[in-house]
């Protein structure tokens, strides 16, 4: 006996669709799928002729209550999107497909994207075809698919769908990921303290030099066919700069809540900045919302003050800030409901309640007392890997604000004297390509974990060109900490350039008004300008000889376990009394290829910010005495003494 199809709908490619059904199986019609199905149905195929009235999610919940699959058939009058197949109980739904497109349809300036191979994807101007050709094509499409359906061989629509352009008959596949926080076909368990919790686990790396256990380059494809595509991917564009002197590469993270976000991504050659960018795009996209576990507490910090970290340890604003007109946001309330997340104290091995809006990009949150961004944030292929280069980051970011804020005349180092080829040959490079001499700083804090400041100063005689570049690099072998610090500022000057270009009146009056400087971008661009060259002076004038890496650093000591690194730091951190947290922000679309991604904060180090308005220093007082605790003053500074000018972190 032939198995049963139904198709729901009364169209012609309805028609269509039945009459070559009718070759392999036993097509039935059904006006609506709302009614439920026979059960000796085996498929039910809906063709959907006004996608814009259709209501989703009352159709979805109807079959998945049938416990029949079912392919969706969406037509409009430009194109047709045939797919996906749905399974009952199975992740990967129409209003994840859609979720995704709505998402992808955002776009960087225009209706264009790059492929990774430079190709341009662009309406096609060929001749229109005629829509009874077009539908002819699609219920021939729907057949096919169908068929192999039947027969259980692989189909192309299960967690994807074609796209079929009706003028030109052009088709295409896309493959989409499910979306965790779909109200159809996602699961997402509650939070918890036993999910939260982090046992570090021994992760032997390939030698004690590296601190990836999986290199770079074995990411690369499967980052590509996983969540690159320009109408369904979580990443759905990818650009090359070809002005930085090293290959440095931007993709984008498009979401209708938070925008299109822009991640980068620097290396030797382009395959290795693209794949840098795309795992700091997925790191993005982990770090925007909870989309691993449902939220499951609410409560105010004064009823949760013995298993929650208390909000101001972590810089506020101060009272004057709060104060201003239009400020965005409410001063911290302990009585005021909000909502939690658990994460682990990784220094006292213990379940830990962090507010959302720290553990999680705030900006939007409605119920945030800062702006919390990405600081911290850091992917990986382990657990641990992510938690060393969030902590990494913290570290990294904290000892530059302190720099900054404390002008602490930092000693120069002696690049030579490094004996790295690579770091040698690079400064050379972006000397010879882009005129612009790097001096290199230890930036190292009390804590003594090294960190480097590179700053770029242009000895161009040519108008227009960006005056002065910061960047910045921490890790536990100084040499990588140089290494990131430098490829850092390299890719920045080709885009830098481009915007100084264009915006210089705009950055003009932000060296007689700070509060002027509200973009990420803007802390750069100002010192791009040779006015506020001397707002550096503290670093850029100093009489003293630089000293070798040997001198400011020793001897790094290296172990053969990523998690032994991770101890380390935490130990180290815990003898200044200063608490490590990790709050995991892995989700399903990343853990399943066996990525993790972590927001890593301790309490009392300096947050970046942006936006000189924004600048969070209230309940931080270590930037007040790590000056006198380093030897640089003899005695801690007043707050009335610090830097007021914005920074100048990239």
């Amino acid at each position: 006996m032939s198995e049963i199809v139904a198709v729901v709908g009364g169209s012609e490619i309805s028609a269509l669709l039945a009459d070559r059904l009718s070759e392999f199986c036993l097509p039935i019609h059904r006006d609506n799928c709302m009614d439920g199905m026979p059960a000796e149905v085996s498929l039910v195929v809906i063709i959907d002729e006004k996608p814009e009235e259709t209501d989703l999610y009352s159709e979805e919940e109807a079959m998945r209550g049938t416990g029949v699959p079912w392919i969706r058939v969406s037509v409009a009058s430009r194109e047709a999107i045939i797919g996906p197949l749905v399974r009952p109980g199975v992740p990967g739904c129409s209003l994840c497909a859609r979720t995704r497109m709505h998402n992808a349809s955002l776009q960087l300036g225009s209706s264009e994207s790059v492929l990774p191979d430079g190709q341009l994807i662009e309406s096609s101007q060929a001749e229109p075809i005629s829509s009874s050709m077009a539908n002819e094509h699609i219920a021939h499409f729907v057949a096919e698919e169908t068929m192999r359906l039947l027969e259980i061989r692989p189909v192309s629509t299960e967690c994807g769908v074609y796209i079929v352009q009706r003028d030109t008959l052009r088709s295409s596949l896309h493959s989409f990921l499910p979306d965790p926080l779909c109200p159809i076909c996602g699961s997402l368990p509650f939070d918890s303290p036993e999910r939260a919790m982090i046992s570090l686990s021994s992760r032997i790396k390939p030698d004690p030099d590296t601190y990836r256990i999986k290199p770079l380059a074995e990411w690369s494809g499967l980052l590509l066919k996983q969540f690159y595509d320009p109408r369904t991917g979580i990443i759905n564009g990818v650009f090359h700069d070809y002005q930085a002197p090293i290959a440095s590469t931007s993709v984008t993270v498009p979401s209708f809540t938070y925008g299109i976000e822009i991640a980068g991504g620097r290396g030797s050659t382009y395959s290795r900045s693209m794949t840098a960018a795309m795992l700091e795009a997925l790191e993005r996209h982990c770090a925007r919302m909870p989309q691993r576990n449902r939220m499951a507490v609410c409560d105010s910090y004064n009823r949760l003050t013995s298993e929650a970290l208390d909000p101001r340890t972590a810089g506020l604003y101060r009272d004057e800030q709060y104060a201003m007109p239009e400020f965005p946001f409410e001063p911290f309330d302990p009585e005021e409901p909000i909502d939690w997340v658990w994460g682990c104290s990784l220094t006292k091995q213990k379940p830990i309640l962090v507010p959302r809006s720290l553990a999680y990009y705030s900006s939007s949150s409605g119920e945030s007392w800062v702006n919390e961004g990405s600081n911290g944030c850091a992917i990986g292929g382990s657990l641990e890997e992510a938690i060393l280069h969030g902590l990494l980051e913290v570290i990294e970011r904290d000892s530059f604000l302190i720099t900054w804020y404390a002008r602490l005349p930092l000693r120069q180092l002696d690049v030579l004297s490094s004996g790295d080829q690579y770091l040698t040959s690079l400064i050379n490079r972006i000397k010879r390509a882009s005129d612009y001499d790097v001096r290199l700083y230890n930036m190292t804090m009390e804590h003594g974990i090294p960190a480097v400041l590179a700053v770029a100063k242009s000895v161009s005689n040519r108008s227009g060109r960006m005056n002065l570049i910061c960047a910045a690099g921490a890790h536990l072998d100084p040499l990588h900490a140089a290494r990131s610090a430098v490829r850092e500022a390299a890719g920045l000057m080709g885009g830098l350039q481009n915007i100084f270009e264009r915006d210089q009146e705009r950055l003009a009056p932000m060296l007689h008004d700070s509060s002027l400087v509200e973009r990420m971008e803007d802390h750069a661009l100002l010192y791009g300008l040779p006015q506020a060259e001397e707002r550096l002076s503290f670093l850029l004038e100093q009489r003293l000889p630089p000293i070798s890496f040997r001198e400011a650093f020793g001897r790094p000591s290296k172990q053969l376990d990523l998690a032994d690194d991770v101890r380390g730091a935490v130990r180290t951190l815990d003898r200044l009394g200063m608490e490590v947290i990790a709050v995991n922000q892995t989700t399903p679309e990343v853990e399943c290829i066996g990525l993790h991604c972590v927001k890593v904060l301790v309490p009392g180090m300096l947050p970046m910010t942006f936006g000189h308005s924004l600048t969070r220093l209230a309940g931080l007082d270590r930037v007040l005495r790590v000056s006198a605790e380093l030897g640089y003053a003899q005695e801690t500074i007043a707050y009335e003494s610090l830097n007021p000018h914005p920074h100048p972190f990239p």
